[in-house]
């Protein structure tokens, strides 16, 4: 510890973010220029989305899909999941009215496409936001997917009235 208590400026911690840290982030980013590989290049993904921003770990995660998904069509589902927990982790940190909030949710959803859940709360919340059009397509959508689910018609019907 410095003898005065606290760091100076010019050492690492005393700016934000350790230096080990983005060290190894460079070091990640510079295999990732380097034919791996697709496990450990999905896994040198993995742990660079595990500390880069939201926006920025999204944008690595997407350049890097295709070729990952070509190379190791059996880690797609885990491709998937990452993107998801992207997604997830941009999602909790935006404010509940915001457009990016409902983009983030519709873009979980098309991540999801593919999977059995349903975008039933997208269509409430698209509801709740008076942006009729977008609910009426969602709900359209899930009923026909599954016609006997009431809730689902419920909001068909709600956007129809």
């Amino acid at each position: 510890m410095h003898p005065a208590g606290r760091l100076p400026r010019d050492q690492p911690a005393a700016r934000g973010k350790p230096e080990p840290c983005r060290k190894r982030r460079d070091i990640r980013r510079r295999l990732l220029e380097c034919p791996l590989p697709a496990d450990l290049r999905f896994g040198i993904v993995s742990e660079l989305a595990a500390s880069l921003p939201d926006e920025e770990a999204l944008a690595l995660l997407r350049r890097e899909k295709p070729a990952l998904r070509q190379a190791a069509p059996q880690r797609s589902a885990e491709i998937d999941a990452l993107e998801l927990q992207i997604l997830k982790r941009r999602l909790a940190g935006l404010p509940p009215d915001s457009e990016l909030k409902a983009r983030t949710a519709e873009e979980i959803f098309e991540v999801r496409s593919g999977r059995p859940r349903r975008p039933r709360g997208l269509a409430w919340y698209r509801f709740q936001r008076k942006e009729y059009e977008e609910a009426e397509k969602l709900f359209a959508h899930l009923n026909a997917q599954d016609p006997d689910n009431k809730d689902y018609a419920l909001g068909l019907g709600v956007m129809r009235a």
